[in-house]
């Protein structure tokens, strides 16, 4: 079987080899809290920033909606 290095990434998603590994060098796959938090984080951001985004975009749909009724309102008012 192959060795397996603890240096570099994941541990190995193949069970037998995950479960050897584990029983030999006492790991436990997952994911670290540091990781979690940074994760966590970038989602978070990223959230934040799309929120925005949409949130001027309704608000720019309703300027103009606005300033839509009001070209009408001035264009009936000159017709009659």
């Amino acid at each position: 079987m192959k060795k397996l290095q603890t240096s570099k990434g994941f541990t190995p998603l193949n069970p037998e080899e995950k479960q050897e590994f584990c029983q030999k060098q006492n790991y436990l796959t997952g994911f670290t809290l540091v990781e979690m938090i940074v994760s966590l984080g970038l989602f978070t951001v990223i959230l934040f920033i799309s929120m925005q985004a949409l949130l001027s975009m309704v608000d720019a749909n309703h300027k103009a909606q606005s300033l839509r009724a009001a070209m009408d309102n001035l264009n009936l008012s000159l017709e009659e």
